[in-house]
């Protein structure tokens, strides 16, 4: 397949995009369950998440991966659990006593 073909199928661009986002992407359903995710997401658990969780695995909850901030998290998911996008900036993580600051996007599908 060559390259302009690849580009007008649309679905590979985006799986493309999707793989290669320097960006951590989790696609979740409404339980907070994972259903998709990218290398960059991956990577992030691995380095902030819970490490007793093991693995990320699809099917399991987010919170898996961060116990401590499960109520965090419901507040900050409930817009886009309404159906409305929300962005947060500077959100606080601890993580074996260091403090990271991420910024968050959440985008209803």
């Amino acid at each position: 397949m060559s390259l302009e073909e690849a580009l007008l199928d649309g679905s590979e661009l985006l799986e493309v995009l999707f793989e290669r986002a320097p960006l951590a992407v989790a696609v979740l359903d409404r339980e907070l369950v994972l259903r998709k995710v990218n290398q960059a997401f991956v990577d992030s658990v691995a380095k902030h998440g819970a490490p007793e969780a093991g693995p990320v695995r699809i099917g399991r909850s987010l919170h898996d991966y961060f116990p401590k901030t499960a109520r965090q998290t419901i507040e900050l998911m409930s817009p886009v659990l309404a159906g409305q996008t929300g962005g947060h900036r500077g959100v606080p993580h601890e993580h074996h006593g260091q403090r990271s600051y991420w910024d968050l996007l959440h985008v209803p599908l």
